[in-house]
């Protein structure tokens, strides 16, 4: 993916928004520092969004991770003062939508 990313190839991501999804984000993220796209659909706001809108609750998949990134440190606050997750599957819908309209971009 990094030799993607330097040659030129938009990537983003999209994963569960939960503690683990998270800093795994965070980690490819870390990896993939000329990737300018990686959070273009996954933000901080939609992620606070969905968690409201369809958020489950789970102590254990919700406690804090580090991560280094600081609009993912958000995302990660936002999952753990709400103490709810979301799987991406619960999320396709909007998923579909976000990316056919980040493709025709």
């Amino acid at each position: 993916m990094a030799q993607l990313a330097t040659r030129g190839v938009q990537l983003t991501y999209l994963g569960d928004l939960d503690a683990a999804g998270i800093r795994m984000a965070d980690t490819l993220k870390q990896a993939l520092p000329t990737s300018p796209q990686f959070l273009a659909l996954q933000t901080p706001k939609r992620v606070l969004q969905w968690l409201i809108e369809s958020g489950k609750v789970d102590a254990l998949r919700t406690r804090r991770q580090p991560v280094r990134d600081p609009a993912l440190a958000r995302e990660m606050d936002s999952v753990v003062t709400q103490a709810r997750f979301v799987e991406q599957e619960q999320l396709l819908a909007q998923y579909e939508a976000l990316i056919a309209a980040w493709l025709r971009r």
